[in-house]
């Protein structure tokens, strides 16, 4: 059983703070996604990305977040600067399982946080109950695979052609899982 939070939690660590994205983050997301091509090519995020978008995604998350569905935490460092986001999304309860999804700002990757981040996350979700994460990348999305490998994640398979690329053409996906060690 998945112990469901009332509220999503605040999740700290000594550089950062995981905490809940609001509409007041709109502007701050939009500027760490907007023109990024990396985040783009890597995510389902639209094209010509707008302050719009970020308020859309923050109400999806927060009806979803109340559905079930998602918990989707901000990554702020300490002096209040978005730089992130992480989640627990594609929920399914029953099996105990979800899968992790996330996005750095282009200036602050490479310096563990998301590392850390997915570290923290993966404590609360097996915390309160899920079983597995797991986490699916693009074969080529090297800088994600070694984030997912250095927060212990295992790959498992390769997926043929599982993922679509922006220009239409199949690509092979990556999938990756972290098990509950606390069972």
């Amino acid at each position: 059983m998945i112990l469901w939070p009332t509220n999503l939690p605040e999740l700290s660590e000594s550089e950062f703070i995981l905490r809940e994205l609001t509409v007041a983050d709109a502007p701050a997301m939009c500027g760490y996604i907007q023109n990024d091509s990396d985040i783009f090519e890597f995510t389902v995020v639209p094209e010509n990305y707008t302050v719009d978008d970020s308020v859309r995604a923050v109400s999806r998350w927060q009806t979803g977040f109340a559905d079930h569905e998602v918990m989707q935490w901000g990554v702020a460092l300490l002096n209040g600067t978005l730089v992130g986001q992480v989640s627990l999304q594609a929920i399914n309860e029953h099996d105990h399982v979800a899968q992790v999804g996330y996005l750095m700002a282009r200036e602050y990757r490479g310096r563990n946080l998301m590392t850390t981040a997915l570290e923290l996350v993966a404590d609360y979700a097996f915390a309160i109950g899920f079983r597995r994460l797991e986490a699916l990348t693009a074969h080529h999305n090297v800088p994600s695979i070694k984030v997912l490998l250095k927060a212990g994640f295992v790959q498992e398979a390769i997926l043929q052609q599982a993922m679509t690329a922006r220009n239409g053409e199949q690509i092979d996906a990556v999938l990756f899982a972290k098990l509950n060690d606390f069972d």
